[in-house]
């Protein structure tokens, strides 16, 4: 490419460039420019020079521009090959979301586990007008799985004068792996046991938290209250209590409030 330094300077390109600058503003156009002139006034022929006053012109004058039929952008529903885009069919749902849906409920609806806070638990100790056993565990504590049958045992000889819920603490407050994250392994135990007929909660407090709060060290604990709410004994797998049973400990316990 030559340029001639004048007074005022006129760019000589060849018929590819000029034919190519028609298309840019052809293009620029189609994006939601506009120009006094059509295509072929605003740009000069192909055999003659192309100043810069003309393409300035061009560019910068609004209005409409005539373009031929096979020119007349449409638009697409597909994606571009380029962009990787993916258009998913309506009828088609993410991987989690079918996950999420497909989630499989407890396996005996008897065994059925809830979901509540520390605090809402106590409320039904308080509430219930009875003498109440509450049995805190975790599916990671062998001891605890070991003595919680006998749970069960005493719901079924003595459900009627004695409320007894079992409260899991498997959650420990991560977000990765919240209250919900427990719910299938927890059921599928109860389930086992034929734990039936009383509260079993998954605790949404922290387990840090609920030891702070009852004031234990650790578990399997087995809290007992009397008919008006008030604690009479904890016992917890430490400390005078250590290796302590249902069958040694509590159930004596029980004996003496019921007479």
């Amino acid at each position: 490419m030559t340029v001639h330094h004048t007074q005022h300077p006129v760019f000589r390109r060849p018929q590819a460039t000029a034919t190519l600058l028609a298309i840019l503003v052809t293009s620029w156009v189609g994006c939601g420019g506009s120009a006094t002139q059509s295509v072929p006034d605003a740009v000069a022929t192909t055999s003659s020079p192309l100043s810069t006053a003309s393409v300035t012109e061009a560019v910068e004058a609004p209005g409409e521009i005539e373009l031929p039929p096979d020119l007349v952008p449409t638009l697409s529903t597909q994606p571009s090959k380029s962009s990787g885009g993916f258009e998913m069919p309506s009828d088609e749902l993410p991987q989690t979301a079918k996950n999420q849906t497909a989630r499989k409920p407890p396996i005996n609806e008897s065994a059925k586990v809830q979901f509540a806070s520390w605090d809402a638990i106590q409320s039904q100790v308080t509430s219930s007008g009875k003498i109440t056993v509450v049995d805190l565990w975790s599916l990671s504590c062998e001891p605890c799985l070991k003595e919680f049958p006998e749970l069960v045992r005493l719901h079924q000889s003595k459900g009627t004068s004695i409320q007894c819920i079992s409260v899991n603490l498997d959650f420990d407050g991560r977000k990765s792996r919240p209250p919900e994250h427990y719910e299938t392994k927890v059921a599928s135990f109860l389930d086992s046991v034929k734990a039936e007929g009383f509260r079993s909660y998954i605790c949404t407090t922290a387990s840090d938290d609920v030891y702070a709060t009852a004031n234990i060290d650790s578990i399997p604990t087995v809290m007992v209250f009397d008919a008006a709410g008030k604690p009479v004994k904890v016992f917890v797998d430490a400390g005078e209590t250590i290796g302590f049973t249902y069958k040694k400990d509590v159930l004596p316990l029980l004996e003496t409030l019921t007479q």
